[in-house]
This record gives structure tokens, sequence and C-alpha cells, in this order.
């Protein structure tokens, strides 16, 4: 059987605690941007914009598809939000993993800055795809982290930019 595997990455960036949890919770955009992401959709009566009801979490279920040259594969995942500063994801339906669990921890800081902890714990089906993770697993996983990272500094770039018109001398 294949060897399960953990990654865990943190970082304190300069970015909302609330625009890091927006762009975790977008599933449907992660094809614009996660690394080996080629779609990313969800399932129909599923709602990702509702919040959390009392102490359960809002849960939704989106369908992923993967790939890496000739590599393709789906599964589907229960994503769970709880309040702005938490969402697990876990593949519920996969021939591509025994297991497949992440969690987004988003705090801020009293700086203002927010600092954001990621771990995911997972296990390949296929002794194909568990070999080709060890050879590029902690590369592949900081990357897909980064990528989450970068988004957030991008879209606050272009938010800037959009709320700061130049000023017009007369």
């Amino acid at each position: 059987m294949p060897f399960p595997r953990k990654y865990h990455c943190e970082c304190i960036i300069e970015q909302s605690q609330d625009l890091i949890f927006e762009i975790v919770k977008d599933v449907t955009r992660y094809s614009e941007f996660v690394p080996f992401c080629l779609r990313s959709r969800l399932l129909p009566g599923t709602d990702d914009k509702a919040g959390p009801v009392g102490d359960e979490p809002r849960v939704f279920y989106a369908e992923m598809s993967v790939g890496f040259n000739h590599f393709n594969e789906s599964y589907v995942s229960k994503v769970s939000c709880y309040g702005k500063d938490r969402i697990e994801a876990e593949a519920v339906d996969s021939s591509l993993f025994n297991h497949l669990k992440s969690t987004w921890l988003i705090s801020t800081l009293e700086d203002g800055r927010c600092k954001v902890d990621f771990n995911v714990n997972f296990e390949f089906k296929s002794y194909i795809y568990a070999y080709a993770a060890n050879i590029f697993f902690i590369s592949v996983s900081k990357d897909m982290f980064l990528a989450f990272i970068k988004r957030a500094k991008t879209i606050t770039e272009v938010d800037m930019k959009e709320n700061n018109p130049k000023a017009q001398i007369t």
C-alpha cells in the first residue's frame, strides 16, 4: 500500500484574514491559479456563499480535476467552513486517494497582518502516483500553498489600483 504524506506550511502576510478565507473558500476559481488543477466546480445543490449555522460549519461539495502530463483524475471534496478562520477539505469520493484532508487556519495578528497555517495529509491509492508524489512532494505542496498567497497579493494589488486613482492636477 502507498504510504501517507503530510505537509505543513505557515506564513505571515499583509493581506486580510477575510481575503485569504474567501480565496480558499472559492473552489470554483482554483483552476485559474492552483498548479495542476485543471477544473473545479461546485456540485449541483451546494452553496458556498452562505455562512455557518450556529456552531455548525457551512458545508458544500466540489469536484476537482487535477492533472500532470498524462495523469488526469477527478475527485469530490467536502469543504467545511468554520467562521472566518478555518476551512477543512476532505476527499469523499475518489479513485485517486485513500485519504486527502487539508486544513487552513487563518488568523489576524495584533499588528493587523494575517497568519496563514496550512496542513495537508494524503495517501494515493496508486503506487505510480505515490512514487511520483514522493519525488516532487515538497516542491508541489509548497507551490500549491504559495499559489494562494500569490493570488491574495494579486487581488490586493488590483484592488489598490482600482481604488487609488491618480490625482488630476488642473
